[in-house]
């Protein structure tokens, strides 16, 4: 089952710039993937600027399929929001944004939360 998140970065203007992901969009995988891997705030405007996308892997490189890029689709740009208010009123389903400084936010279409932190993997002998 598909199910599509919102993925956004804070500006120092306060504004947020982010895009759709079509696929694994709760915590236990993109939140999982944007707590584990995407701390840099470059690295997120990278992801970003590859447009919508259709699968978030650990890196824009790395596992991510674009629309565009990897998909052939047309090359939607990412949106511009005012606030995180503007977000939630036009999204459903759950959002995630990186404010300025590199927290992650998770929005489960009642509140704006704290992204936990990706739970320990541990590797077991063989």
């Amino acid at each position: 089952m598909l199910t599509h998140c919102f993925i956004g970065q804070q500006l120092p203007d306060g504004k947020i710039r982010g895009v759709y992901c079509n696929s694994g969009g709760n915590l236990l995988i993109v939140g999982d993937m944007l707590a584990r891997y995407y701390g840099d705030p470059n690295v997120v405007s990278q992801l970003l600027d590859l447009g919508n996308l259709s699968i978030l892997g650990p890196g824009p490189n790395n596992g991510t399929s674009a629309l565009h890029r990897d998909l052939g689709q047309e090359f939607v740009p990412p949106h511009l929001y005012h606030s995180l208010d503007a977000i939630t009123f036009l999204h459903h389903g759950i959002l995630f944004v990186q404010l300025q400084g590199g927290t992650w936010l998770f929005n489960n279409e009642e509140d704006w939360l704290d992204l936990p932190p990706p739970p320990p993997i541990f590797f077991s002998e063989v």
